[in-house]
């Protein structure tokens, strides 16, 4: 079965604004938050675990499910449906785009972009539905940009700055412009 296409409920409810939350504000009351940063924004039909840590300026959009014991660094932005598995970290300005799935035990760096269409000249609808899919364990460094569609494999690391526009399901060290193994 191709696990990159489907999944994700069609459209969003957008008619009520999102709550933005201030200082010492936890997003919806929720018992679950361990600590919760300031000026926090969580979009209806969002989902997470027990012992969440959210840092500030975080925006959860739409569709967003977390599971538990999550690190989400300051600026860190989910755009859509996504699913984001237990002990996972994202660190300061992360992107995690629509379509993406976070398996537990991963780590994402700082400033990581995960991309929900191939092109930026995507013709619509035709790579919707791509799904990007981080296994359980991989480390995604700092400044790392992953194009839709792809799977990163268990235990992959992926170093600072590469550009994954491929599969990576090998266990290794991926570098470069595109990504490649390190022998």
């Amino acid at each position: 079965m191709d696990n990159r296409r489907g999944g994700f409920p069609s459209g969003t409810d957008h008619g009520k604004p999102p709550h933005l939350f201030g200082v010492g504000e936890s997003p919806l009351d929720n018992p679950y938050f361990e600590t919760c940063g300031n000026f926090v924004i969580v979009e209806k039909d969002v989902q997470w675990g027990a012992d969440c840590k959210v840092g500030h300026f975080v925006v959860l959009k739409s569709g967003t499910r977390m599971g538990s014991r999550i690190w989400m660094a300051d600026y860190v932005c989910t755009t859509g449906p996504c699913w984001i598995g237990d002990d996972v970290n994202i660190r300061t300005g992360a992107i995690i785009s629509r379509g993406t799935f976070i398996e537990p035990g991963v780590f994402i760096g700082p400033g990581v972009i995960t991309n929900h269409t191939k092109h930026v000249l995507s013709v619509k609808g035709k790579d919707e539905g791509l799904r990007t899919v981080i296994q359980a364990g991989a480390v995604i460094g700092s400044g790392a940009k992953l194009v839709a569609g792809v799977t990163i494999g268990p235990n992959v690391i992926i170093g600072a700055g590469a550009v994954v526009t491929r599969d990576l399901l090998k266990e290794g060290i991926y570098v470069g412009n595109p990504a490649r193994r390190l022998k």
